[in-house]
């Protein structure tokens, strides 16, 4: 048994997806945490092939070579995505203090655990921190002398404190609150329209959605989340047993959207600590430029994932993956 070699916590959340979830234990093996969260869905009464899948991805999250503690907390009954990631983010936080959060396409590079280690420690007890991220869709913040930058939201595999989590408000209060969200919407400007529109959405599905608790439970605590300079996470979130796609190979999908899968970078250390904590606006401004979207855009890219996917595997194929995907997910096609 090999020692383990990072004094962190980090939870893998997965489902059913063997094929993506060995890449990314591959990466944990390879780091080798002192602690091991796992936290897998149950089986969806329609698809009785969950139970393969299933055990499939028990076997590779078992094959523990390292010294370290695992905690399960495999489940009988299936919750969905929504709300099963957010509840699997509150129990890691009653665990622990501090964690390391991946799903199961989430692939980090080795740098990605030690620049969550040292900022978790460095921010511990900073309470103008939300969370870390690992995740930059710009693959590299050019002509920027430091190693990561403060930002107003932040995705991907990330990690975050207890006393973050515990301000985390799952029966969306907030939403009712017309002094917070004006505030917000002063603060933030046009941005925080979508924010408060996706939370008000989610608040009346009655269903807990991580994205909206933990993002709007930044801005209503003014904070900010952290970004690497570099992307230090690669996506593997393009396949067919996947929630929002229906193809394995990211050249398929539209060229637009492509960003989200661009591959993770090393990061050298001594990591470059910026000196005042203030949102870097340039990145920002950047940033939401890539990730803007619109009616239109979204009916171009179904245009051309159906083309490419037509060209490269032909009608019947085609066909066959368009039904699979109706079938599992009501018609989202990226």
């Amino acid at each position: 048994m090999k020692p383990w070699k990072i004094d962190v916590a980090v939870m893998i959340i997965f489902f059913v997806r063997d094929d993506t979830l060995q890449k990314v234990f591959d990466s944990v093996k390879a780091a080798r945490p002192r602690k091991l969260l796992l936290w897998q869905d149950g089986p969806r009464k329609d698809r009785p092939d969950d139970l393969q899948g299933i055990i499939k991805c028990r076997k590779i999250v078992e094959d523990i070579d390292w010294d370290c503690e695992v905690i399960k907390n495999y489940h009988e009954e299936n919750m969905g995505c929504d709300p099963s990631t957010f509840y699997a983010d509150k129990w890691a936080f009653s665990l622990v203090n501090k964690c390391i959060i991946l799903e199961d396409d989430q692939v980090p590079v080795q740098s990605f655990y030690l620049y969550c280690k040292e900022l978790l420690d460095k921010y511990e007890f900073d309470e103008r921190i939300s969370h870390i991220c690992g995740y930059n869709y710009l693959g590299e913040y050019k002509d920027y002398p430091y190693d990561y930058l403060f930002s107003f939201t932040g995705t991907g595999a990330w990690a975050s404190w207890r006393r973050t989590a515990e301000t985390w408000d799952e029966t969306y209060v907030f939403i009712d609150d017309a002094v917070a969200l004006n505030n917000v919407w002063k603060l933030y400007g046009d941005r925080a329209k979508k924010w408060i529109s996706y939370a008000k959405r989610h608040k009346e599905s009655g269903i807990a959605h991580w994205e909206s608790i933990i993002g709007m439970g930044a801005h209503v605590n003014s904070r900010m989340a952290i970004v690497p300079r570099l992307n230090l996470v690669q996506n593997f979130g393009v396949s067919e047993n996947a929630t929002h796609s229906i193809v394995s190979d990211p050249l398929l999908i539209p060229k637009r959207v492509r960003r989200f899968y661009i591959p993770g970078k090393e990061l050298d250390f001594p990591i470059r600590h910026p000196q005042y904590v203030v949102p870097e606006m340039n990145y920002i401004e950047q940033n939401e430029k890539t990730m803007t979207t619109s009616v239109w855009l979204r009916f171009c890219d179904r245009v051309e994932i159906s083309v490419n996917i037509f060209r490269h595997y032909g009608l019947r194929e085609f066909l066959t993956m368009v039904k699979k995907k109706l079938k599992r997910s009501g018609g989202a096609m990226l």
